[in-house]
C-alpha cells in the first residue's frame, strides 16, 4: 500500500484581487454577484478569488463544468489526496466496476467488454489513478488553418501495484472515470478568462471564449485552446499559472498558460483568452513570472506510472 502524506496542505499566500462589480462572462450588473474562485475550490481553495464577479445564471454554467471534472473525472483522485472540500460530505466509499474485455478495435481501444463484478471499497482502496486531457499547441500560436482538427490524447498515470489488485490477468479491466471533453475545456477557459480579467482588469481584452463558458458552442476551439505537445517533467508544487501577451500577426493577444497538478506531471494548457484592447504600454509586462500554489506536505512524485493512449482526430 502507497503512503501518501494527505491531507493537501496548500501553504501560497490566499490572493484576493479587487472586486469587479460585474459579471466577467456575460457583462451584467447585478445585486446578486458571487465571488469567483478563479481555480476551483475543489482545486485550490481560496488560493486566487475574484470578489462580486459572477452572475447567478453564468455561475450555474461554469459550476456544471467544474463538477464534470471534480466530482466525476477527479473525485477518486480528489478525495484520495485530501483536496480542499467546499463542506459536503466526503466520500465514505468508491465502486470499483471490473469487466473482461473480449473485442479489441485495431488502434488498441476496446470496442466490446462484460462486466464481471462490482466492488465497493474505501477510498484509501480504489486504485490511485490521474486521467486528463493532452491537445496540441492553439492554432493561432503556430498558425494553423482555425478550422482544423487536431489529436487528442488520452493521459493516464496510475500506481501499478494498486491498480494490478483489481486487474490481475490479460484482459481484466476497470472502469475509470466518465470522461465530458467539452466541459474539461469549459474548465479551462472559465480559469483563463477570469484570470485574466482579475489581473488584467475587465474589457482588457475582446473575450472570445466568453459564450462557450456560458454553454454556447464554439466552432474554432483548437484555434483558442490547447496544450504543449511533450508534457513538461513533475514539478513539487500543486498548481502554476501565468499570463503573456504575444503578437501574433500584428495583433496582440492576452494567453493563459495554466496547469494542474503540475506534481502528477499533468500537460501544461495553453488558452488564448481574447485580443488585447488596452494599450500594450500600459501592461506591467508582457510575460509574467510563473504564479505558483504550493503545498506543504510532499506529494507523491514518482509513484504514478505514464501510460498514454491516442484518442485520433477530433474537432468541437
Amino acid at each position: 500500500m502507497v503512503t501518501i502524506q494527505a491531507p493537501v496542505e496548500i501553504v501560497t499566500p490566499p490572493k484576493r484581487y479587487p472586486a469587479v462589480g460585474r459579471c466577467v462572462y456575460c457583462g451584467a450588473f447585478s445585486n446578486n454577484l458571487t465571488k469567483e474562485h478563479i481555480i476551483a475550490h475543489g482545486l485550490a481553495g481560496n488560493s486566487l478569488v475574484l470578489p462580486k464577479a459572477s452572475c447567478t445564471s453564468c455561475q450555474d454554467h461554469t459550476r456544471r463544468a467544474e463538477n464534470a471534472c471534480l466530482r466525476h473525472l477527479w473525485w477518486p483522485f480528489r478525495t484520495r489526496l485530501g483536496f480542499p472540500s467546499s463542506g459536503k460530505q466526503t466520500p465514505t466509499d468508491f465502486l470499483v466496476r471490473q469487466m473482461k474485455v473480449t473485442k479489441l478495435n485495431d488502434d488498441g481501444s476496446i470496442e466490446g467488454y462484460d462486466k464481471t463484478a462490482e466492488l465497493k471499497v474505501e477510498p484509501t482502496e480504489f486504485p490511485l489513478l490521474f486521467l486528463t486531457y493532452k491537445f496540441e499547441l492553439p492554432g493561432l500560436i503556430i498558425g494553423r488553418d482555425p478550422n482544423a482538427g487536431i489529436n487528442i490524447e488520452l493521459m493516464l498515470r496510475h500506481n501499478e501495484s494498486e491498480t494490478r489488485k483489481y486487474i490481475p490477468n490479460d484482459k481484466d479491466g476497470i472502469r475509470i472515470a466518465p470522461m465530458d471533453k467539452d466541459s474539461f475545456l469549459r474548465m479551462l477557459c472559465k480559469i483563463a478568462h477570469a484570470y485574466a480579467t482579475a489581473e488584467l482588469g475587465f474589457g482588457s481584452f475582446r473575450p472570445e471564449l466568453a459564450d462557450f463558458i456560458r454553454g454556447k458552442i464554439l466552432s474554432q476551439a483548437w484555434h483558442w485552446i490547447g496544450s504543449d505537445t511533450v508534457t513538461p517533467a513533475p514539478e513539487q508544487r500543486l498548481h502554476d499559472i501565468k499570463w503573456s501577451a504575444p503578437t501574433v500577426d500584428g495583433h496582440t493577444y492576452v494567453v493563459v498558460s495554466l496547469r494542474l497538478f503540475s506534481f502528477i506531471g499533468a500537460p501544461r494548457y495553453h488558452i488564448v483568452v481574447g485580443e488585447l484592447t488596452r494599450p500594450i504600454a500600459q501592461l506591467p509586462f508582457l510575460d509574467q513570472p510563473l504564479y505558483t500554489i504550493d503545498v506543504k506536505a510532499p506529494l507523491p512524485l514518482g509513484e504514478l506510472v505514464q501510460i498514454d493512449t491516442r484518442s485520433g482526430a477530433a474537432a468541437i
